[in-house]
C-alpha cells in the first residue's frame, strides 16, 4: 500500500502536464482540503460511536476501493475548472479521520514492549517503499502522453498494486482487525456510560446535602 501511495510523487507534475495549470494554481485549488479535513475530524469518531468501529472501518475500506476504480477512467476530465483528481481529493478528505481509528487499533494489537520495534520497522519500510515508488512511477509517467491509457498509467499501476494490499487485508488479518474493532467499540461505550453516570452521582450528592 505504501508503494501504491507513492503515486503522489508524480501527482502534481501529472496535473500540470495534463491540465496546463501552474503549481500555484493547483496549490490554491487543493488548499481548502486542509480546512475541510480539520472540520471533518470529528466525523469518523462520531460515526464509530453511532455504528461501531467495525462497520465504519469496513465502510471506509470499500468506499476507498470502489471510488478509486470508479474515478480512474475519468482522471483526465474536469468538473468546471477543477481537475478530477482534485475533486477526488475533496471527496476523500472527510474520511481522513480513519487514521486515528487505525492508530487506536494498532495500540491494542501491538504490545507496548513491541511498539518501538514496530515503529522502527514501519520507518524502514517507508524508506524502502519510497525509494521503490520514486523509481517506479517516474518511469511510468510520461508528460507528453496522448492516449487515455498512457496518461492514467501511473494511477492504474498504483491501483493494481493496492489490490494486493486489499486482498492481504480482506482475506488475511481482517478478522483480527474486526475483533479489535468490536473491543474498541465496547471500551468506548463503557467509557461513555461511566461518564454519563458521574453527573447523576454529583446531582444525587447535591440533593443529599
Amino acid at each position: 500500500k505504501n508503494i501504491a501511495g507513492g503515486v503522489g510523487i508524480i501527482l502534481l507534475p501529472w496535473m500540470m502536464a495534463t491540465f496546463g495549470y501552474s503549481q500555484l494554481d493547483l496549490m490554491l485549488m487543493t488548499s481548502p482540503c486542509i480546512v475541510i479535513g480539520i472540520l471533518a475530524t470529528p466525523l469518523i469518531p462520531a460515526l464509530c460511536g453511532r455504528h461501531g468501529h467495525r462497520k465504519v472501518l469496513m465502510g471506509v475500506f470499500w468506499f476507498d476501493f470502489i471510488t478509486e476504480w470508479l474515478f480512474l477512467p475519468f482522471l483526465t476530465a474536469s468538473v468546471g475548472f477543477l481537475p478530477m483528481p482534485v475533486v477526488y481529493g475533496y471527496l476523500k478528505t472527510p474520511v481522513g479521520g480513519i487514521g486515528s481509528v487505525l492508530e487506536a487499533l494498532t495500540s491494542r494489537l501491538v504490545d507496548s514492549t513491541e511498539s518501538a520495534k514496530l515503529a522502527a520497522m514501519m520507518q524502514l519500510n517507508g524508506f524502502m517503499t519510497g525509494s521503490m515508488a520514486s523509481l517506479l512511477f517516474t518511469r511510468v509517467f510520461h508528460a507528453e502522453a496522448t492516449t487515455l491509457l498512457t496518461k492514467v498509467a501511473p494511477f492504474l499501476l498504483a491501483s493494481s498494486v493496492k489490490i494486493i494490499a486489499c486482498c492481504i487485508f480482506y482475506f488475511g488479518h481482517r478478522t483480527i482487525i474486526e475483533e479489535a474493532c468490536d473491543k474498541l467499540t465496547e471500551e468506548v461505550a463503557k467509557g461513555a456510560a461511566e461518564a454519563g453516570k458521574e453527573p447523576e452521582k454529583t446531582d444525587g450528592a447535591k440533593k443529599a446535602d
